[in-house]
Formats: C-alpha cells, structure tokens, sequence
C-alpha cells in the first residue's frame, strides 16, 4: 500500500521521482520476483535457456539456469530489464498468491520505478504524466481496431525500445479505423490519405463536433 511518508509532505525528500534502471533498492526484490517467475514456469529449463539464447548469456549447464539468469542480470541494469520483459512472456504456473504481472507493477511502483508493465502485460513502458494515462485509459476503454492500434503506438512511443516512426504510423491506422466507417463506408481499404480527399472534396456535407 503506498502512502506519502512524513518527510515528503514536509517537501524534504521525493520519494517518487522516477528512477531509471534498476535502482539499488530495488534491485533484491526484482531479482525475487524474477526468480520466482522463472522457477515457476512449466519448464524453468526451458525458459531459462530462451532467455540465455534471446540475451546471449552463457550458462554452465551444470549448474541451475535460474540463478545464473538472476545472477547475470543483477549485474547490468540494461539486461535485468530485458530479462523481466522475457519472463513477462513465459508461462508461468500459478503458484503465486495474484497475478506475477500485477505484482511486478506494484513493485515498480512502490520503488519508484521510471517503468510500469504494458497493458498488453508483455512490455515495460515508461511511466506517463496521471493525465496523459488517464486520457489513455480512456481511448483504450472500447475494445476495438482503434484501441488496438493505439495500445501499439502507445508501447512504440513510451516502450524501452521506442520507434517514433512505428508510433506514428499505428496512431494514424487507428484515426483510419475511427473514421473509415463514417467517411468511406465501402471502402475497406481506405487510407486517412483517401479519406482526406473525401472530406476536401465537399467539405459542406461534413462537420465535427468537440465535446465540452
């Protein structure tokens, strides 16, 4: 449970500024958590030599894959997140209390973390203002083509790996999926370029209204 402690109401300290990478404080609980997730899988084995193949970590095959994942990715904040984005993906047995994703984001969260668990619950994105999530929580509410699209943009824009081009070009499919059914019905394939000619073409037979 998060609180605002005594001495950050007093304006003293920041607890919350977002830290990148792996801070220190957080680092032991991630290793838990990943260590848990990793040992949970249906094959741990398995899973520990995708990850050590997929991040090119060398393992002695004689000894336990788990703790050489763990010990590997403490050392080196850039490959300890690729491995929790990794052990996102794998599928874990459900031995634990809730949700291993959902316990990953409150660990991030209570640490301070610049990063939080995707909504697609595979990637680790950044962390964005309240507002902008809120606006995000909302345009994804309707599970459609246009959340879809814009859930990609959303990873592409603020994911570890960011592809502004990429964004952009889910963004504009998903203004496509919105409008393509009011400005070309019959035109499955319709284009925002196409749908841009449509509208200028007799822009009297068209309006758009913003509410509030």
């Amino acid at each position: 449970m998060a609180w605002t402690p005594r001495s950050q109401r007093l304006g003293k300290t920041d607890y919350d500024w977002p830290f990148e990478g792996v801070p220190l404080h957080l680092k032991p609980h991630l290793a838990a958590w990943l260590t848990e997730t990793l040992a949970g899988t249906a094959d741990p084995e398995r899973a520990c030599d995708v990850l050590a193949l997929r991040l090119h970590i060398v393992l002695d095959k004689e000894y336990g894959g788990v703790h050489q994942i763990v010990g590997a990715a403490v050392k080196n904040d850039d490959l300890f997140l690729d491995c929790v984005e990794g052990a996102l993906r794998l599928d874990a047995r459900s031995h634990f209390t809730g949700k291993r994703d959902d316990k990953l984001d409150d660990l991030l969260a209570l640490a301070g973390s610049a990063y939080k668990v995707s909504d697609d619950r595979l990637h680790l994105v950044d962390v964005a203002s309240k507002q902008v999530e809120k606006t995000k929580t909302k345009a994804l509410s309707v599970q459609d083509e246009a959340s879809e699209e814009l859930s990609e943009a959303w990873v592409k824009a603020y994911g570890r790996s960011p592809d502004a081009s990429d964004a952009w070009d889910h963004a504009i499919k998903a203004v496509e999926a919105v409008l393509r059914p009011a400005v070309e019905p019959n035109n499955g394939k319709a284009t925002l370029g196409s749908m841009i000619a449509v509208l200028n073409k007799k822009p009297s037979d068209w309006r758009c209204v913003f509410p509030g």
